[in-house]
């Protein structure tokens, strides 16, 4: 863990020891996984058992997206709300966990509020999300925000290292401007081998652990869950995948401002590279909303053959 999330977890631990921790904790991060983690560590704290208890336990209500859509409704929000309002079964506190709170729609987000700003009595509530800015100003205001900065974990696999090197060589070609129109072919054709790379090693990955890990689940868990917990994995990995991506572009354009002398190129450099994370953000925004990422993907990579190439 790195010193941020440390301090994090510790101010709250102190807080819950000396009896003054706000009914209302906003969790924001980059990894939903490393967020979850931290959310199910303070719960288990705040309800006096093991961490494995956490899940099961009578007193601990927890709400998330439950389909493919991957939206929360105020339906489910309002199930929620009905079940804290009764007293604690096995304790003297409940806790409410709602992960990735931005998936919440606008509706259930305004039903939400009330409760949030005046919880049941010994009730306390823990949000989640990966994407801050997308919620209403309205629900920050009600939580004590922390940050928890722990770097994502670079993806131990030797097909993925291999295709990221792949990728900057590949980004370092298009930074000479092509002599015959025979280099624009094998550019374009090298674009697509990548493609069909990216595409490959993310449907292998988010497979192979995502089965490590449904593994580690209740036996328990309804099958819409697994399904909308899956979306979410499967999420989580191109996430990690499009944020070590982002690093290779920044290691080209950190070494081609290194070894330029010209202003203009160095500029130029720095057009390309914030083009080039404008255009993934642009991605990662319109890939919340559908899974369907070939064709988006495509357009990504053509887009960064543009740039780096004019």
């Amino acid at each position: 863990m790195t010193n941020n999330r440390h301090h994090s977890l510790g101010v709250i631990e102190r807080a819950i020891e000396e009896n003054r921790l706000p009914h209302a904790l906003l969790l924001k991060g980059r990894s939903p996984q490393v967020l979850q983690h931290a959310a199910e560590q303070v719960s288990a704290r705040l309800l006096d058992v093991d961490e494995a208890q956490v899940i099961e336990h009578p007193d601990f209500f927890h709400l998330q997206a439950k389909n493919k859509m991957r939206r929360i409704s105020v339906d489910e929000t309002r199930e929620l709300i009905r079940n804290i309002q009764h007293s604690p079964s096995a304790g003297n506190r409940k806790v409410a966990l709602v992960q990735e709170v931005d998936l919440m729609n606008k509706e259930a987000a305004n039903a939400f509020l009330k409760t949030l700003e005046e919880p049941p009595l010994n009730t306390n509530i823990l949000l989640t999300t990966a994407r801050p800015y997308a919620l209403l100003d309205t629900i920050v205001s009600r939580c004590l925000g922390f940050w928890f900065h722990e770097p994502l974990q670079e993806i131990q696999d030797e097909s993925w290292n291999s295709w990221k090197e792949r990728f900057k060589t590949w980004l370092v070609t298009l930074t000479d401007r092509p002599k015959e129109k025979v280099q624009i072919t094998e550019r374009i054709y090298q674009l697509y081998g990548l493609l069909d790379g990216f595409k490959s090693i993310m449907e292998s990955l988010s497979s192979s652990q995502w089965e490590i890990q449904k593994e580690k689940l209740p036996a328990s868990t309804p099958e819409e869950n697994l399904v909308a917990m899956e979306v979410g994995f499967v999420r989580g990995i191109r996430t990690q995948m499009f944020g070590e991506l982002e690093e290779k572009i920044s290691e080209l354009c950190v070494y081609t401002i290194d070894s330029s002398k010209s202003a203009d190129a160095i500029k130029n450099t720095t057009r390309r590279y914030e083009n080039s994370v404008k255009e993934l953000e642009n991605l990662k925004g319109l890939l919340e909303v559908n899974l369907a990422d070939s064709k988006m993907l495509e357009v990504y990579f053509l887009k960064l053959l543009r740039i780096w190439s004019y």
